[in-house]
């Protein structure tokens, strides 16, 4: 990542990063980041029977 003195962000490949840029970038980053932790459930899930009946007229 190259930097610029005069400009104020973060400079990504020589040009200036847009905010939405950097956001997708910061989403993306945190996406990754969740994709590789393992998975915690804080309550566990309840599983329920429920009976009907159908008909068709």
């Amino acid at each position: 990542m190259a930097r610029r003195e005069n400009v104020s962000g973060p400079v990504f490949r020589g040009e200036y990063c847009k905010p939405r840029r950097i956001e997708a970038l910061s989403n993306l980053q945190e996406a990754l980041e969740l994709h590789f932790e393992n998975p915690v459930a804080t309550l566990l899930p309840e599983i329920k029977k429920i009976l009907t009946e159908v008909s068709v007229t």
